[in-house]
């Protein structure tokens, strides 16, 4: 699990728009700064002006320590929030891309913004600011070929049990070994019923014959030759 919080200096611009309010009001104040004799204005204008300095800081440092991005071995999780806790999950095994946003001063610190992205264009979720941000990159492109892997793994575990084609051609000249010649029009496993069917044309007679996926007859439907045009689309 890695805890990833956003970088000071992604915000580096409010810090230093905050740090130069709150500098310029202390200089007038304590009059260590040649501006208050030129335009004289009252001690409250450059209290003031420390006032908003501390409080962009005070805003911006509140804000990075209360955004928190987690990234587990099945999701990534944003958590947002002082008062009022948000929370946004992004399952690994629903991303499709992620990339990289980075602008000069971020390539010269290492920082980035990380977009996450599950169907459209659109990221569902943008980790922003993120320090040592190639190598987090790197972790979660990681995550998601681990996912990857065992999809296959588990699509490669199925087909194994699942019997081969040309076993199913020798099941069902079996079946008819007492007939005549065997036509095999066509012969397809469909995923969705997780089904074997074959169109086998024998002694002038169609017939559709369905088979799990050991290889075992399930069903032999003797078909019309007005439904046989109708089955062989449902194997294009």
């Amino acid at each position: 699990m890695i805890e990833i919080r956003t970088s000071r200096i992604k915000n580096l611009h409010k810090y230093l728009i905050g740090f130069a309010f709150l500098i310029f009001g202390l200089l007038n104040y304590f009059k260590l700064f040649i501006f208050y004799l030129v335009f004289p204005f009252s001690n409250f204008i450059y209290l003031s002006n420390v006032a908003i300095g501390f409080l962009i800081v005070l805003y911006t440092e509140v804000k990075r320590m209360n955004t928190r991005y987690i990234i587990k071995e099945n999701e990534i999780t944003e958590v947002k929030g002082l008062i009022i806790r948000k929370r946004t999950n992004v399952l690994l095994s629903r991303v499709s891309h992620i990339k990289l946003k980075q602008n000069l001063i971020d390539r010269i610190f290492g920082v980035g913004d990380i977009e996450i992205f599950v169907e459209d264009e659109t990221p569902e979720m943008i980790i922003v600011g993120a320090k040592k941000a190639k190598d987090v990159l790197r972790y979660i492109e990681s995550r998601i070929g681990q996912k990857e892997k065992k999809e296959i793994e588990k699509i490669s575990y199925i087909e194994e049990k699942r019997t081969s084609y040309e076993n199913v051609e020798k099941l069902i000249k079996n079946r008819f070994k007492n007939s005549g010649i065997i036509k095999f029009i066509a012969t397809k496993f469909f995923d969705i019923e997780r089904k074997w069917k074959s169109l086998v044309y024998v002694d002038d007679v169609y017939y559709l014959i369905e088979l799990d996926e050991k290889g075992k007859i399930v069903s032999e439907i003797r078909l019309r030759s007005e439904e046989v045009d109708k089955i062989k689309d449902k194997f294009l």
